[in-house]
């Protein structure tokens, strides 16, 4: 994986309605985190087609600056986004496979740090 140790956190870092997605995977890796979502339904039926959680995306990764969390937030999770800046990267997916795919790609992406312009 490089230099940067990759965190597994067990719980959606993004979109208010992430509870509703079946596809859920979020990953603190070199201070962001990584935050990939998809399979959004209503109501919450494996009948009824999956809803876009974007313009013509039915998945989503999004980036966003990582802050500690304090003991009294989360004890499970170390980190949680900034939410007082807006993500700075991020990438849509139509297929599972290709949201996984560009979750680890991502990852891979922010594992090193950005090079100074």
């Amino acid at each position: 994986m490089g230099g940067s140790e990759w965190i597994w956190m067990p719980h959606t870092a993004h979109l208010c309605v992430a509870d509703r997605c079946q596809f859920r995977l979020a990953t603190y890796v070199n201070g962001v985190i990584v935050s990939t979502v998809g399979e959004y339904s209503l109501p919450y039926t494996r009948e009824m087609p999956w809803q876009e959680i974007g313009r013509n995306r039915l998945y989503e990764t999004m980036v966003f600056q990582a802050v500690p969390t304090t003991p009294e937030e989360c004890t499970a999770c170390p980190y949680k986004i900034d939410v007082e800046h807006g993500e700075i990267d991020g990438e849509g997916y139509n297929t599972a496979g290709a949201a996984y795919a560009g979750h680890l790609a991502m990852c891979r992406k922010w594992e090193s740090p950005p090079c100074p312009s």
